[in-house]
């Protein structure tokens, strides 16, 4: 089976926001909706080969529109398929999110609803459920600090001493890195799947980031059983690139290094006014001559980290 044509329609989509009572309490309830249109190879492709097909969101999947705005607060209730009855290969695919998961407890009678609530949502903690493969993710966003050597202040002024040198070391600044946790419970844990995208980036569009800004941290898993049910509970961690004043763009691919060296193309080394070879590199201009004065520094880029499609993962 294959699908030759998708597009996400305007028609239909809509959201929502309104006010109401989630277990013993009022909450502002958040809901969307989203279609899209599809060909497909053949008029015998079924139903469940167009819903299963990893174009289209999984259930209890986090919302992202096509701004790219993520609702990670929303997730995916319920997705359906409803074939065109004037041509069997066009289908329309419709997907609802919502805020509000008490009724899912509710309709499966796996317990209190009114315990489904922000301190109870994913995890091994989490009671909102009792089967544990049920239980939407747990999000939480954090930073991580590092520290980075720059070559310009914010306003994009080298570092140069009086006499037009470069300081050795550069001077070095605290930065932080945008990091994401997702925790979700899975029936079965894929250790060579965890393995092949350890420090890899993101090749697809994923959440509301383009390619190679997201790269992997880690991806951990430890089993559990509850209620009777065996369960894998899966920790992904993903850090996120940050643009800083060395880097003109924030992806981690490519990667951004400054064109410097200690000679020019033909092989003539760069020398002081005594004649001396220079100790630290000096900038080039991109086709491996010295840089003018004045002119703005050059990068390179080099891909670092292997690029694999994220929606594989099934996070969050």
């Amino acid at each position: 089976m294959g699908i030759s044509f998708l597009q996400e329609t305007y028609d239909g989509r809509n959201g929502e926001v309104t006010a109401r009572k989630v277990g013993r309490f009022p909450r502002l309830v958040r809901e969307y909706v989203r279609r899209w249109v599809v060909h497909t190879d053949s008029p015998a492709d079924t139903q469940l080969q167009v819903l299963l097909n990893p174009a289209f969101p999984r259930i209890l999947s986090p919302y992202v529109g096509t701004d790219q705005f993520v609702d990670l607060g929303s997730f995916c209730t319920g997705i359906t398929a409803s074939q065109d009855q004037d041509d069997p290969q066009t289908w329309k695919v419709q997907a609802s999110y919502s805020s509000d998961l008490s009724g899912l407890a509710e309709m499966a009678n796996l317990g209190d609803p009114h315990r489904l609530d922000g301190n109870n949502i994913g995890g091994q903690g989490s009671q909102g459920f009792e089967n544990p493969l049920l239980r939407p993710p747990k999000v939480s966003w954090s930073v991580l600090r590092t520290t980075v050597q720059l070559r310009k202040d914010q306003n994009g002024k080298a570092f140069l001493n009086s006499a037009g040198d470069e300081f050795d070391p550069p001077p070095e600044v605290d930065f932080s890195r945008p990091v994401l946790t997702v925790v979700k419970n899975f029936a079965a844990f894929d250790m060579v799947q965890a393995v092949n995208y350890a420090d890899c980036v993101n090749s697809d569009q994923w959440l509301s980031f383009g390619p190679g800004v997201v790269k992997v941290d880690s991806i951990t898993a430890e089993f559990a059983f509850e209620n009777n049910v065996p369960y894998w509970a899966v920790t992904a961690s993903f850090h996120f690139a940050r643009n800083d004043p060395n880097t003109p763009q924030p992806t981690w691919n490519p990667t951004q290094i400054l064109d410097a060296g200690f000679s020019d193309i033909s092989g003539k080394v760069f020398t002081d006014t005594y004649g001396h070879p220079y100790s630290k590199p000096k900038p080039l201009d991109g086709t491996g001559h010295q840089l003018a004065a004045n002119a703005a520094p050059q990068y390179l880029s080099f891909t670092l980290y292997k690029a694999r499609p994220f929606a594989a993962l099934n996070m969050p």
